[in-house]
């Protein structure tokens, strides 16, 4: 079978989904304004997604991570325990009704994004394939040894200093699996999707994930095969979807736990064995720490100072939705409670990097919101980072006109920058990799990432892809000879 990668979805189809959704909802005890909310939400994001034609551009890929990890994946888990929508928020109607205007301003910033973009992507293809296969065997060496490096460094890099800007730069270890697993599946005719270079470099970051308690850097590998083969129309194996439903298994069962309880337990600033002396002792423990971990989080759950959006802890499902830290935001806003827009004018004004402005201040608005409505309580703590929806953020800073003027003006440059810049994920995995940025920035990156996304982060990446599609083969050149003949097979299978 092959994994999907829509172009579009089909309106009947998703109609249908969100009756039978909402149908259950009424069932369960929610309330008729939250269902049709929830009914609205769900056919405006399909339409949202197919105008911009679906996981073909990073747009499609930013409409679908938001739709997806923000409010849906939540929604829909509460209906399968038999919850109502509404139950254990504080202002469910309200929170629900931003989260429609939001997506219908992804929509409209969508639609009017079309007919700007650039038919022709300003970054450049590979000449061939066996560049992209050359190119992308020095990315993985490089990546490999740069993030070693870094994992293994005590001291934290000054903002402005050149490992400051290696960190953020450093995406050769995720251009070469990407890159590599492209270069495997159209060498092989469609045969393989892994060679032993790109097989090691994911082995490395999940390896890197599982160290430094990032859930993001234990799925990365998976999720940029999953996105890899998907592009390519790569017929994947009964044994290949089993291992991986094992392997998310696995990891939803034991790691997200770890994840979540052992980063308490780390040394900052300590040495790298102190803190894999540590890793060792959770990860050979691993039933204990999920106990410990459930204990933990069942303490959270108890009270009413609405914490959460299940009745008990759901592990991996807990983190798959922006809906609790949204409520609050929203509440704390409906009571009067408007922040204004100088987080997004600061977004801008951070723009300006720190060789320019050298006492340029950092400043984490998520943490700066916590404090407000209370999920931070230690007001000497400036460093937790808390993490919000655009939509909630938008909402927050300027009530509706946030949400259908500041998110549709924002969004639409996002969007046409980064099409334009990008191109079709089909045939760029500089595409891929911005789309795989946005499975975190575009649920709970809030506003900050949307003016980062097309300014900052596009310009390295525009640098980065110079790097790797001029330099990148010819450091494999002088290594391994010139190329000789190589299979070029198309570019997508069916």
């Amino acid at each position: 079978m092959r994994i999907p990668f829509p172009e579009r979805v089909p309106i009947f189809p998703a109609i249908v989904f969100a009756l039978v959704l909402c149908s259950l909802q009424q069932l369960e005890g929610t309330t008729l304004i939250f269902s049709a909310c929830t009914f609205g939400f769900i056919v405006v994001a399909t339409l949202a997604f197919n105008v911009v034609g679906g996981l073909t551009r990073p747009s499609g890929g930013y409409i679908a991570a938001y739709t997806l990890l923000a409010v849906l994946i939540g929604i829909s888990y509460k209906v399968l325990i038999g919850e109502p929508g509404q139950s254990n928020l504080q202002q469910p109607e309200l929170t629900i009704e931003v989260y429609l205007g939001a997506i219908t301003a992804m929509g409209a910033a969508a639609y009017l994004s079309r007919r700007f973009v650039l038919n022709k992507p300003l970054i450049r293809q590979f000449k061939s394939n066996a560049d992209m296969g050359r190119a992308a065997l020095s990315c993985s060496v490089i990546g490999i040894f740069a993030n070693v490096y870094l994992a293994a460094r005590t001291s934290t890099a000054e903002a402005g200093s050149l490992l400051s800007a290696l960190e953020q730069l450093n995406a050769f270890l995720i251009i070469g699996i990407v890159a590599g697993m492209i270069y495997e599946i159209r060498r092989s005719g469609g045969r393989r999707s892994l060679n032993l270079v790109t097989m090691l470099a994911c082995i490395l970051t999940f390896v890197l994930g599982v160290i430094t308690y990032s859930k993001q850097g234990i799925f990365t590998a998976f999720v940029c095969w999953i996105l890899a083969v998907a592009s390519q129309r790569y017929k994947v194996s009964l044994l290949q979807i089993g291992s991986l439903i094992l392997a998310a298994g696995f990891i939803s069962y034991y790691l997200v736990p770890y994840s979540q309880y052992g980063r308490s337990f780390r040394i900052e600033g300590g040495s790298f064995s102190e803190n894999l002396k540590i890793n060792i002792l959770l990860l050979s423990n691993l039933d204990k720490v999920r106990t410990a971990f459930k204990e933990q989080n069942d303490d959270l759950y108890t009270g009413t100072d609405f914490s959460r959006y299940y009745n008990e802890p759901q592990g991996l499902a807990d983190r798959l939705q922006m809906i609790t830290p949204d409520d609050l935001i929203v509440n704390y806003t409906a009571h009067g409670g408007v922040f204004g827009l100088e987080p997004t004018i600061f977004g801008f004004e951070n723009l300006i990097p720190h060789f320019i402005w050298h006492d340029k201040p950092i400043i984490g608005f998520g943490n700066v919101y916590a404090h407000e409505i209370g999920m931070i309580s230690d007001e000497t703590d400036t460093t937790t980072g808390i993490s919000f929806s655009p939509a909630g953020e938008a909402f927050h800073q300027a009530k509706w006109a946030g949400i259908f003027i500041l998110l549709p003006i924002l969004l639409f440059f996002y969007f046409l920058i980064v099409d334009s810049v990008c191109g079709d994920t089909r045939s760029s995995p500089f595409s891929l990799l911005v789309m795989i940025g946005a499975l975190h920035s575009a649920p709970e990156g809030g506003v900050g990432e949307i003016i980062r996304g097309p300014t900052v982060e596009i310009m390295g990446l525009i640098l980065l892809s110079s790097l790797v599609i001029y330099l990148m083969p010819l450091i494999a050149n002088l290594i391994l000879g010139p190329v000789k003949a190589d299979y070029e097979a198309p570019t997508t299978y069916t």
